[in-house]
């Protein structure tokens, strides 16, 4: 319903009160008769009319639905239209706003950290701590304080005490290479902690933590902590809680190892610990919300990214980055319990906005599908296909046999003298794959093409993308016929060569971390990178992975998923230390359009059967 504002009832009002006080005189009271000219008739006045209601913001509503943008845990921020700044301005006012909380109490214990503002500290994470480490993208108003509890502890334990201020002040330290086997001089520190508290992880989680979160803020410790920290150095319990962002997710005990995801998609998929994780015994102790997770804001009206401007604990404001480009003004707050995120478009441009939101929902949709595809084989842990003994290069022949032997009904089978698996552990197609096989392999299964797990029998579904229809066999296994195939067919994919003066070495730290900066604006999460050149052996080699996120307020891509060694999400300096002199060269997408006719084409096709079938 729209709603009037309150200076407008008060003006209606008054004009109504003072219309009214001219047509009869007040009370009893007669007015007194006066010698005068004949009165002129008297005018007709009528009542101004009422005023209009300012226009409000409207939820959005989508003319597709897309359960990849749609649904999820948590759920997505809701959306508002909003006409003007105005109206934007009437719901920020009316936006959750938090209760008075008591201050920090008072402590005897001297935290040695420093605070940083939200935004400086997000800038940090980005620029130094993804070289190294994955963190999730969440907003802090400030660094994060320690908990009552914690101080507590601390306070208690003068001994403890000491070894949390010794861990927390250590110089970085260490090899300027991020994962030099030893490690730098807090990871050092720590490491000792880890081991004299190890059977008193309460006191280990104290000297570790802040209140409940995984807090690194430098470069050289965060790759440390990232390489050689787990849940189970933290804890004994057979379960625990998880926080990542808005996220809460129940976690079990698998063994000595490792804790795995107890429930939804990714049960039984094993847990790593990520910066700005949030870790505790019960649920209750992560239900407060401590910061922004930013990636909230994106889905639902396919945001490539919210580059705030301000921040507060219950307000952002800045502009929402449109994945098919442009910019709106926008503000992000919680009204009524809810996540709400509010763009303004004029509404001479409301409807040629609409009309690009389906199209970029529709694009994210599909491409968040295919991530999809390859977190379940991340989660699987599927082998890189390169045989234990190998007898010169024999890289890619290991898929071929698993295939004789899952189609034949083998459990596992030989090369070399060693035995491989057909299955993983919990029953999945264990696939070997090469860098590119992945690349095919994530598309191929969202298609709907992929072997059957072991308790469905032996065989490969059929999908609506077989890349080989194409490629042919042979060129599937090449990072070049990618790249030669994505300009022969432009229906297909789109690729994007990269010149020569910015195909920058990874050696060159510097200027690469700066190339990847200016590569936000070329790159959107599934694009496939390849990267060429010179590695260890003295040899040029190629590798391809795909984008797996951009960071949510800059467009950085931060983040990649691939094979290397096993299926797995990695950072930058994962994917390039192997061959620091490779560069980026080439950036191919799949073409949204075309994938969406492949479908609708594949389901078409499936109705025309079903309905023919007596």
């Amino acid at each position: 319903m729209m709603r009037r504002s309150a200076a407008g009832l008060a003006a209606a009002a008054i004009a109504a009160c003072a219309w009214a006080a001219c047509q009869e005189p007040a009370g009893d009271e007669v007015a007194p008769e006066t010698p005068s000219a004949p009165a002129a008739p008297a005018e007709v006045t009528e009542a101004p009319a009422p005023l209009a209601p300012p226009p409000g913001c409207q939820p959005f509503a989508p003319t597709e639905r897309h359960p990849e943008l749609d649904e999820g845990d948590p759920a997505p921020a809701l959306a508002l239209i909003c006409p003007d700044a105005q109206a934007l301005a009437r719901e920020v006012e009316a936006r959750d706003k938090p209760q008075a909380t008591p201050g920090p109490r008072p402590a005897s214990f001297e935290d040695p950290l420093s605070p940083r503002d939200g935004l400086e500290l997000y800038g940090v994470m980005l620029e130094e701590v993804s070289k190294g480490a994955w963190f999730v993208p969440m907003l802090l108003s400030t660094s994060p304080p320690l908990g009552s509890a914690q101080l507590e502890l601390l306070e208690a334990r003068p001994k403890l005490a000491a070894e949390f201020v010794a861990v927390n002040s250590a110089r970085a330290g260490g090899s300027p290479e991020l994962y030099s086997w030893g490690g730098g001089a807090r990871w050092s520190l720590l490491k000792n902690v880890i081991k004299q508290h190890k059977r008193d992880k309460a006191a280990l989680r104290a000297v570790v933590l802040r209140d409940t979160m995984l807090y690194v803020d430098d470069a050289r410790s965060a790759a440390d902590i990232y390489r050689f920290l787990g849940f189970p150095d933290l804890f004994d319990e057979p379960e625990i809680w998880l926080r990542r962002g808005d996220g809460v997710y129940r976690l079990q005990r698998q063994d000595k190892w490792a804790y795995v995801f107890a429930d939804g998609v990714r049960a039984g998929e094993r847990a790593r610990l990520l910066i700005f994780d949030r870790v505790a015994l019960d649920r209750a102790s992560l239900e407060a919300r401590v910061g922004w997770d930013l990636n909230r804001l994106r889905p639902t009206l396919a945001l490539k990214a919210f580059r705030v401007e301000r921040h507060g604990p219950d307000l952002l404001t800045g502009k929402a980055v449109l994945r098919g480009g442009g910019e709106l003004e926008a503000a992000a707050f919680e009204r009524e319990g809810v996540m709400t995120v509010a763009v303004v478009a004029a509404p001479e441009g409301r409807d040629q906005l609409l009309a690009t939101l389906d199209v970029d929902r529709r694009g994210e949709a599909i491409k968040r599908g295919i991530l999809a595809a390859a977190d379940r084989m991340v989660g699987e842990e599927l082998r890189f296909d390169e045989p234990k003994t190998e007898e010169g290069q024999q890289d890619g022949l290991l898929r071929r046999k698993w295939e004789h032997a899952y189609l034949g009904g083998q459990s596992s089978f030989e090369f070399n003298g060693d035995r491989y698996t057909v299955f993983t552990k919990q029953g999945a197609p264990n696939t070997p794959q090469v860098c590119i096989d992945f690349i095919y392999d994530t598309v191929e299964r969202w298609s709907g093409r992929w072997w059957t797990p072991k308790a469905q029998g032996r065989h490969r579904t059929e999908g609506f993308i077989n890349a080989e229809e194409w490629i042919g066999v042979i060129g599937r296994r090449q990072v070049s016929r990618l790249v030669a195939s994505a300009s022969e067919h432009p229906d297909k994919m789109e690729v994007l060569a990269f010149p020569a003066s910015d195909r920058v070495p990874f050696d060159d730290t510097a200027g690469f971390y700066e190339r990847l900066r200016r590569l936000g604006k070329d790159t959107l999460p599934g694009d496939i990178i390849s990267i060429y050149g010179l590695k260890t052996d003295g040899r040029n080699h190629w590798h391809s992975f795909m984008i797996y996120d951009l960071d949510p307020i800059y467009n950085a891509p931060y983040l990649l998923v691939g094979q290397a060694g096993k299926a797995r999400v990695q950072v930058w300096h994962d994917v390039m230390r192997s061959g620091p002199r490779r560069a980026i060269t080439h950036r191919v997408r799949w073409r949204d359009d075309w994938l969406d006719a492949q479908r609708a084409a594949w389901l078409k096709r499936g109705e025309s059967e079903r309905a023919s079938t007596p």
